[in-house]
C-alpha cells in the first residue's frame, strides 16, 4: 500500500501504468483519478496546516519590546511613572534594547517602503504596534507619546543634554526658521517616495544606525552629529531636523485647538504637494 502523499507524487509514465485497449484506458483513467483526489487532499492538508500556524510571528524579542512599550505607557500616563527610576530605566531600555539589539524604531524609511509595499504587520508586529501607538495616542490624548516616550533617539539626546551645564540658546527669529526645517524634510521624503527615491530616505535621518550590523556611513554620522549638537541645543535634532517627529505631530489633536492652526496648513501642503506629485511625475 502507499500513503496519500505517495499517492499524490506517483508518475503513471515512470510506474509503467499504460492504456491501449479499452479495459486498459478504464484503468488508466481511475489511475489517474486517483492521483488528482490523492493530490486535492495534500494540499487541502496543507493549507489546513497553514491555517493552523500563528496569523502573527510573534518571536520572544518581541515580548520584550512589548514590555517596553507597556512602561513607556506607565511612565507617560500614571503619576507612579514620573519618578526617577521609572524614567531611567525607560531611557536604557530604550537605547539598548528597543534600539541597538532590536532595532525596533520607526523613521520615514519605514514608512516610506510600507507605502510601496503594505504594512508587514504579521512579521513586524512590534513596529505596527509602535506606529499605532505613535498615531493614535497624541490623537486621543493630544500627547507625542513617541517622541517623548518611545523614540531611542530622543532618549540618547536627553543624555546627552545633561552633560552641558550651560545650553545654548538660539535666537529666538532663528529657533521659529528652523522649526521649519523638520517639515521641509518631511516634504523631501514626499518626493522621493513619488519619484522611487525610497532609497534616499535613510539619508535624512540617523535611525537605520541603530541597525548597526547594516547601518552607512552617512546614517552613523548623523546620528553623532545629532548626539553632539544635542549637548549644546537641548534635543536639537527633535526640534530642527526630524521628520518623522514632524509628521507626528500632525497627529496630535487638541481640546483646545482655535478651529484651523498651522498643523492643518502644513497637513494641506503635504497633501497638495503629494496630489501634484501624483498626477505630475
Amino acid at each position: 500500500g502507499r500513503s496519500i502523499a505517495q499517492l499524490a507524487d506517483m508518475n503513471l509514465t515512470e510506474e509503467e501504468v499504460e492504456g491501449v485497449s479499452g479495459a486498459t484506458m478504464t484503468s488508466m483513467a481511475m489511475a489517474e483519478g486517483i492521483v488528482k483526489t490523492a493530490t486535492s487532499w495534500e494540499q487541502e492538508k496543507l493549507l489546513n496546516q497553514e491555517a493552523k500556524k500563528s496569523f502573527i510571528n510573534w518571536k520572544a524579542r518581541d515580548y520584550g519590546s512589548l514590555a517596553v512599550i507597556l512602561l513607556a505607557g506607565f511612565v507617560a500616563f500614571n503619576k507612579r511613572g514620573k519618578n526617577k527610576f521609572f524614567r531611567l530605566s525607560l531611557q536604557v531600555l530604550l537605547v539598548f534594547y528597543l534600539g541597538l539589539v532590536n532595532g525596533d524604531i520607526l523613521s520615514q524609511a519605514l514608512f516610506a517602503g510600507w507605502a510601496q509595499s503594505g504594512v508587514p504587520w504579521e512579521r513586524a508586529p512590534i513596529l505596527a504596534l509602535l506606529t499605532l501607538a505613535a498615531l493614535l495616542v497624541p490623537m486621543t490624548t493630544g500627547k507625542a507619546f513617541y517622541c517623548h516616550q518611545l523614540c531611542p533617539h530622543g532618549a540618547a539626546q536627553q543624555w546627552m543634554r545633561k552633560l552641558n551645564q550651560k545650553p545654548v540658546r538660539l535666537p529666538q527669529k532663528l529657533d521659529r526658521v528652523l522649526k521649519f526645517l523638520p517639515f521641509g524634510l518631511l516634504g523631501l521624503v514626499v518626493f522621493f517616495a513619488f519619484t522611487n527615491s525610497v532609497h534616499l530616505v535613510a539619508f535624512l535621518e540617523p535611525f537605520d544606525a541603530y541597525v548597526w550590523e547594516v547601518a552607512g556611513g552617512i546614517t552613523i554620522a548623523i546620528a553623532l552629529l545629532s548626539l553632539l549638537a544635542s549637548a549644546f541645543v537641548p534635543m536639537a535634532y527633535c526640534r530642527y531636523g526630524c521628520p518623522t517627529g514632524a509628521m507626528l505631530k500632525l497627529f496630535e489633536f487638541r481640546k483646545n485647538d482655535p478651529g484651523w492652526t498651522r498643523r492643518d496648513y502644513l497637513s494641506l501642503g503635504l497633501l497638495g504637494l503629494s496630489i501634484s506629485l501624483y498626477f505630475f511625475l
